[in-house]
């Protein structure tokens, strides 16, 4: 499994997943890692351990409703079935 810690070269990334990502890449701790649709996968790693995450995402544009609707949407699109995640471990 191949995992992509920059977004540096890459096409064809969900609308606004390069925001997302560039912010998550100023965590301070901890590790999250995103698939996406098509079977990417980009890591977000902080330099200090801490908690792991992955989120798989289905809808790519669930993107676009974070940055739009904020944390609430984000948790909204969860329910709807837009991404999910398998593992949460400290």
């Amino acid at each position: 499994m191949d995992v992509t810690t920059t977004i540096k070269g890459q096409t064809g990334l969900p609308r606004y997943f390069a925001q997302a990502f560039t912010v998550l890449q100023g965590m301070g701790r901890g590790r999250l890692d995103f698939v996406l649709p098509d079977g990417r996968r980009f890591r977000a790693e902080g330099p200090k351990p801490g908690p792991v995450g992955e989120i798989v995402v289905h809808n790519p544009d669930v993107f676009a409703r974070l940055i739009r609707e904020g944390d609430l949407g984000f948790c909204d699109a969860y329910l709807d079935g837009w991404w999910s995640t398998p593992t949460c471990r400290r």
